[in-house]
């Protein structure tokens, strides 16, 4: 089973997967094994009425919610198999994204400074691409040069950070934004710049 063709993206180890088989009512949870296959122990869960069944999967993660269409067949020891047919991903942002490209630099107070780029931003945060990791263990403060030519400054909270084949790229929060900032950060989403 193999899912890295829809945006990258297969649950982690250890990460807790909503399994409702389409023929029941019956929801089953359990948490994904480690493994070349896409395995979920059951637990404590129920077992499915039957050995194979057509299910959706639900899986959290921090950018979306993704719901997988698969076919369930049972494992023993409390193992169910997933072979995957289709991957919705459901945006959690509460606010909309542009995929824009500005510079950026991460910084804190103690002197610590980092360049880049957004992949794309909203007015409620960033996602940003860096050719060196973010050594400071402090959350920074973003500048990024708007295309009017004056910076934006705000506080940001690193919400994840993933190394990728051409540097690292971190998602980054805006917590304290000021309303302002906001303002012309909504402007630039829209004009969709």
């Amino acid at each position: 089973m193999t899912i890295s063709a829809h945006d990258g993206w297969r649950p982690t180890p250890g990460q807790i997967a909503l399994i409702e088989p389409m023929d029941t009512s019956d929801c089953l949870t359990g948490l994904v094994v480690p493994g070349a296959e896409l395995t979920v122990d059951l637990g404590a869960s129920p077992r499915p009425a039957s050995p194979t069944s057509d299910v959706i999967a639900s899986f959290f993660a921090a950018d979306a919610l993704y719901k997988l269409t698969a076919k369930a067949t049972v494992e023993t020891g409390g193992l169910v198999t997933l072979d995957v047919a289709s991957v919705e991903r459901v945006q959690r942002r509460a606010t909309p994204r542009a995929l824009v490209t500005l510079p950026v630099r991460l910084s804190v107070a103690a002197g610590t400074s980092l360049t880049g780029e957004t992949i794309d931003v909203s007015a409620g945060g960033c996602r940003v691409t860096t050719a060196h990791p973010w050594a400071d263990d402090s959350d920074p403060d973003v500048w990024i040069d708007m295309p009017d030519g004056e910076a934006l400054i705000t506080p940001a909270r690193v919400v994840t950070s993933d190394l990728t084949g051409g540097g690292w790229e971190y998602r980054l929060s805006f917590p304290a934004i000021a309303e302002s900032d906001r303002d012309r950060l909504t402007r630039l989403v829209a004009l969709g710049v």
